[in-house]
Formats: structure tokens, sequence, C-alpha cells
């Protein structure tokens, strides 16, 4: 798969990424089973939001259970600092990561 720089943030990542709406339609399995399949198949970015319903959670689901990296980007709908501040720590807590790359 082709590498991409994600703007100008330096992060490389293979050109094809994976977006997190879909999953919130299916099932906790299918949705782990699917993110986990994108990612041995070499999807190294995921974008999801919190507004995606149970996206995050299913997504930081299937992360635990593989150790390849990903870049992983989440979006908010807070407009003030400490409604951006809430909704990344959920962000952070679904994903189960202490960080988010965007």
């Amino acid at each position: 798969m082709k590498r991409i720089v994600l703007g100008k943030t330096g992060l490389q990542v293979n050109r094809l990424g994976f977006g997190g709406i879909p999953i919130m339609r299916v099932d906790e399995k299918q949705a782990v089973e699917t993110v986990l399949h994108a990612v041995e198949k070499g999807i190294d970015f995921i974008d999801t939001s919190r507004v995606y319903a149970t996206s995050e959670r299913k997504i930081g689901m299937a992360l635990r259970q593989t150790d390849r990296r990903v870049v992983l980007a989440s979006k908010s709908k807070g407009r003030t600092s400490d409604e951006l501040r809430v909704e990344l720590e959920t962000s952070m807590r679904e994903l189960q990561r202490d960080y988010l790359d965007l």
C-alpha cells in the first residue's frame, strides 16, 4: 500500500484508512472482527468521532487484541475547552488509549 503524510502532521500512514461510521451499525462481534481484519491487512489509520455512537468503544476493543500500531483520529462537537476536554477524555477511555494522534 502506498504511504502518505497526513497534512502537516508528519504522521505517515497507508493511503487507505478506516472510517468508524459503519461499525456503529453492526454488533460488537462483527465490528471487532472488521477492525481487526482491516488492521491485519495493513490499515494503520483509523478515524472516528464521539458522535459515532459505539464506534470508539468497538475500535478500542479491537485494538486491544493486536499489537499493530495505528494512528487514531477522533472528532468532537465540543466548542469550549471544557467540553473538548471531557470528550477527549471519553474518547481515550473508549479507545483504551493514553493519547490520540489527531
